[in-house]
């Protein structure tokens, strides 16, 4: 609590303290009245001042302690839409990264496909090089022992 607020509460105990004391000389009861002597009551506003300015001090603390969680909370949830904001992106480059590995492995049938085509084409043209060195080897040899008939 602050200072300004206990000092006037203060002054205002000292007032009302001085005020009732001079009613008292001034005007001293007409009758009994079987009430609290003034003492017990100055004493009763005494305490009662008291614990006002406790439970008001009280309550300033626990305005601090509130206002400290709030602005935690707050920057508890500007972390936790940064850290959704930064998950979203993540996912959305995963997805990307997925969909160009995808794309990849695609392309990569496609190539493994021409592979084994050319691989087949090879063999093929292996078969018919062989086939042709055969009767390139028979011409030649008809060429280097021509038979004529006779």
């Amino acid at each position: 609590m602050s200072f300004y607020v206990k000092t006037s509460c203060c002054v205002l105990l000292m007032i009302y303290s001085l005020t009732t004391r001079i009613e008292a000389v001034n005007h001293p009861p007409a009758e009994p009245d079987h009430g609290l002597p003034v003492d017990d009551l100055r004493d009763l506003l005494l305490a009662s001042m008291q614990n006002t300015i406790s439970l008001t001090e009280l309550a300033t603390q626990q305005a601090s302690k509130i206002s400290a969680i709030t602005t935690s909370l707050n920057e508890a949830r500007t972390e936790i839409e940064q850290l959704r904001s930064d998950l979203s992106a993540s996912t959305s480059r995963l997805n990307k990264l997925e969909e160009e590995q995808t794309e990849q492995n695609e392309n990569l049938s496609g190539t493994k496909v021409e592979v084994d085509g050319l691989k087949n084409d090879l063999t093929t043209s292996q078969g018919k090089i062989e086939d042709l060195e055969e009767v390139q080897d028979g011409l030649t040899a008809q060429v280097a022992h021509p038979s004529w008939p006779e």
